[in-house]
Order: C-alpha cells, then sequence, then structure tokens
C-alpha cells in the first residue's frame, strides 16, 4: 500500500499541473482509502477531505465511492452514528446511479455494521447479498474483501463451517488482490 501511496502522490503533483478535476478526486480518494487500509486514519481523513473541492456534479455517480470511504473511515474509528449517516449516502447514491461497486460495498459495509450493533442475521443477508454481486462483477477485490465479511457474519451465526469456507477463500484471493 505505502508503494501505491508513493504512486498516487507522483500522478497527483502532474494531475494537480495540468487541473483534471476528475482525476484529482479519484487520487485524493485513492490515497485516502490506501491510508485507511493501512490504519492510518488522521492520514486518511486528510486525503479523503482533498476530496472535497472536487466533488463537481458531473462526478456524482462515483459519489457512493467516496461517501462508503468516509463512512469506512467513521466506522473503524467507532464513530457509528457519523458512519451509519454516510452509509445512507452511499445508499442512496449507489441506487441511483446503479453503481455496482458502489451497491456491492454498501452491502459489506451494512454488514460490518449490524454485525457491531448485535444484528447478525440482518449482518448475513447484506453480507451474501455483497458477496453474490462482486462474485457476478468477477472484481476480485471485491471478491476478497466481501468474502472476509460473509466468513465473519457465518462466524457470528456460529456456522463454522461456511466460516472457514470464505476465510479460506479470502485467504486465496489475498494473494492475487496483492499482485494487482
Amino acid at each position: 500500500d505505502l508503494d501505491a501511496i508513493g504512486y498516487y502522490k507522483s500522478e497527483l503533483e502532474v494531475q494537480n499541473s495540468v487541473q483534471d478535476t476528475f482525476r484529482m478526486f479519484a487520487i485524493y480518494n485513492n490515497i485516502g482509502k490506501a491510508f485507511l487500509g493501512l490504519g492510518y486514519y488522521d492520514s486518511a481523513r486528510h486525503y479523503l477531505r482533498g476530496v472535497e473541492p472536487f466533488l463537481n456534479p458531473q462526478f456524482e455517480h462515483f459519489f457512493s465511492i467516496y461517501f462508503f470511504n468516509l463512512a469506512e473511515l467513521n466506522f473503524e474509528e467507532q464513530k457509528f452514528d457519523q458512519a451509519d449517516s454516510l452509509l445512507k449516502l452511499t445508499w442512496e447514491n449507489a441506487n441511483e446511479f446503479n453503481s455496482g461497486r458502489g451497491i456491492i460495498r454498501a452491502n459489506q459495509l451494512q454488514a460490518e455494521y449490524d454485525m457491531a450493533m448485535g444484528k447478525p442475521n440482518d449482518a448475513f443477508e447484506f453480507a451474501k447479498t455483497g458477496y453474490d454481486l462482486a462474485v457476478e462483477s468477477g472484481v476480485k477485490e471485491l471478491i476478497y474483501l466481501t468474502s472476509k465479511t460473509l466468513s465473519r457474519s457465518y462466524g457470528m451465526l456460529n456456522e463454522f463451517e461456511e466460516a472457514y469456507k470464505y476465510e479460506q477463500l479470502h485467504e486465496q484471493y489475498l494473494d492475487s488482490v496483492q499482485n494487482v
């Protein structure tokens, strides 16, 4: 992830010089997501806030990913009320613009949120839907992420054989995702 952050920071300088607002939106979002993945929440918040000047209506169909990243950051920081509000925005935007990635990630985070709130049955439904949609999309990163959530959800339901199966699937995709 640190290599990716270095690449994105270099790209940020280039795009800043040419003022490509779409690329700036994407790069700030990607740097924020990378820092989030590493657990550097202050840096993640800094870069995700950097997206704000580029929230141009012409990119509105991508906002669900930005909202999702902010929701995930707040969730990781255990700011559940803020995460829930941002998750609602994610759902609205993803559904309005039929964003497959946004819908998959919204299902995944909704499952994580419901697990944290002690609603394992609700969590399972969202985790299973997110996983099924990820498999349908064929995007390895999404399958990797949703299989982990589905594994945890099965574990909360004491279905350990299924939890193990999806944890193994998560591990199988780990190398592939890291290589990308």
